[in-house]
């Protein structure tokens, strides 16, 4: 009879314990677990394959529908040119995540240099990280002849965003930094602490140890988009976009800024930043960001900053 009343109390301790956790949990949500945004409902995310848009992908985790609803047969966005490049036509081929796909950078850069002899092909995809983006690349578009590539890489390309789709009934982590995961639809819909053992198990590693691993996947994604380029007799150019916020950055972000930097040099890859035209903008009160479009996560350049950037490649010697 002891036992079972210690047992019971114990039981009671634990219920009360897990209780307590989930309502600070929803409180004050962690980093770790903010990451984890509730993504179930199918009709809120635009990356679900349901959409029509991008399908699950083995290597990739999702990937646009080639010949879809927004991408065409050979992986980038619609446009009026033919795979048959004419004689004397330069074709610039741009790379990267959304920042790319929302080709802001790309109007300002058309400004610049206009004339029927450039081709603008746009292979953004929404949400993909330097990996993905260098697979992507390598994978699908390959059939585009291109003679200069230009990927656009944002700091958060580093990391990997943990995305969930529901798929046959079963709810699917892919590319979250692990293998995928099926995860429990129920605890994950009604428990702060699922998620939080899963944001766990997505880092499995201290922050040194992360940035360690990332800093090297992007290493070789960076080779990997390098040696794709010179295969195909194409120019590659990386533009890095800076953080969309008045510097001194967040320690995380000035360490991959600045890893970046290194990465590239080393590699001995062509390179372009865009800090100057950061502060100037913050200076003169400018609008750097595209808050129409992107209120929520302030990663997006605006137009505006698109025309700077452009001028700014300009002026240090960048050609198209």
């Amino acid at each position: 009879m002891k036992w079972k009343r210690a047992g019971l109390a114990m039981f009671g301790t634990l219920v009360l314990f897990v209780a307590a956790a989930e309502c600070a949990l929803r409180w004050q949500p962690p980093a770790t677990l903010q990451s984890f945004e509730t993504r179930e409902k199918k009709e809120n995310h635009p990356l679900h394959p349901e959409k029509g848009i991008h399908q699950l992908d083995d290597a990739l985790g999702y990937r646009p529908v080639l010949g879809g609803k927004k991408y065409n047969e050979w992986g980038t966005k619609p446009n009026e040119y033919s795979l048959q490049k004419p004689a004397g036509n330069a074709r610039l081929l741009f790379i990267g995540d959304s920042v790319t796909r929302r080709a802001k950078i790309i109007e300002g850069l058309q400004s610049i240099y206009p004339g029927s002899h450039y081709e603008w092909w746009n292979g953004g995809v929404e949400g993909y990280n330097a990996s993905q983006v260098s697979e992507y690349y390598r994978d699908y578009l390959n059939a585009l002849s291109e003679d200069h590539v230009i990927l656009t890489f944002h700091l958060n390309d580093y990391s990997v965003t943990p995305i969930t789709f529901v798929d046959q009934g079963q709810m699917i982590l892919v590319r979250s930094g692990m293998a995928d995961v099926t995860i429990h639809p129920t605890l994950y819909h009604y428990s702060y602490l699922y998620r939080l053992y899963l944001g766990f198990k997505a880092r499995g590693a201290s922050a040194n140890e992360l940035f360690e691993a990332q800093e090297v996947a992007v290493k070789e994604a960076l080779s990997l988009v390098q040696s794709e380029a010179s295969r195909r007799s194409a120019r590659l150019t990386v533009l890095i976009l800076p953080w969309f916020a008045p510097p001194p950055w967040e320690p995380k972000n000035q360490q991959r800024y600045d890893s970046l930097l290194a990465i590239l040099d080393d590699l001995g890859i062509q390179h372009f930043s865009f800090l100057t035209v950061l502060e100037d903008a913050l200076a003169e009160g400018l609008g750097i960001l595209d808050l129409v479009d992107d209120p929520k996560y302030r990663a997006h350049p605006s137009l505006e900053f698109g025309l700077r950037a452009a001028r700014e490649l300009e002026a240090q010697g960048f050609a198209p």
